[in-house]
């Protein structure tokens, strides 16, 4: 009897990789760029029957919670700035080339939050982290410079610096990453050596 309990129940096993199965289809997607998969085409996706996936995830919300809490751990090790060396130029190319690697690999899924008419509160809850976090890094980057500006050039550079500035470079201007970058780097330049 003691035998039998120390052995995890097959179901239970199954119903995770089940679980893994559907967070796994339902990430991979998005990335392709399937902003707002089905239940029909998650399930096909991960080779589970449709009624596996509700029964799984009983309200989508949890599921695209789990979505968000994987691409987070995957952006978590891309966040952390690297230290000022000195050279504003240097200091600045460095933190966009950070930024654009995480904005570059958060895109899709940011998009596929804001097309939900009321985005599951882990997805808000993950961008509000996200956000104080680049404003933590902006100010250990760039803290040798940015001492002595005033409020409302923190907030330009803040909103330069932005995912929804990198997003309009990329998306509606068309930009290639090096040219966001770029772009980005200048208009900071611009506010600092003012």
């Amino acid at each position: 009897m003691a035998r039998q309990r120390a052995q995890p129940d097959g179901r239970v096993l199954r119903g995770e990789r089940n679980h893994l199965a559907i967070v796994d289809a339902t990430y991979a997607l998005i990335r392709e760029g399937n902003l707002a998969p089905t239940a029909e085409q998650i399930a096909a996706r991960s080779k589970l029957a449709v009624r596996t996936v509700f029964r799984q995830f009983a309200e989508l919300d949890r599921l695209f919670a789990d979505v968000a809490t994987r691409v987070a751990r995957e952006v978590l090790p891309v966040a952390p700035p690297p230290p000022p060396t000195g050279d504003l130029a240097e200091d600045l190319r460095a933190l966009v080339a950070r930024r654009a690697r995480g904005y570059e690999h958060v895109a899709p899924f940011l998009a596929a939050a804001r097309l939900l008419r009321d985005p599951p509160a882990a997805w808000r809850t993950q961008e509000a982290a996200m956000v104080r976090g680049l404003r933590a890094g902006l100010e250990r980057s760039l803290a040798p410079y940015i001492v002595r500006v005033d409020a409302s050039t923190r907030a330009a550079l803040e909103l330069l610096l932005s995912f929804e500035a990198w997003a309009r470079l990329r998306d509606v201007q068309r930009l290639s990453v090096p040219d966001a970058c770029e772009a980005i780097v200048h208009g900071c330049r611009r506010l600092l050596e003012r």
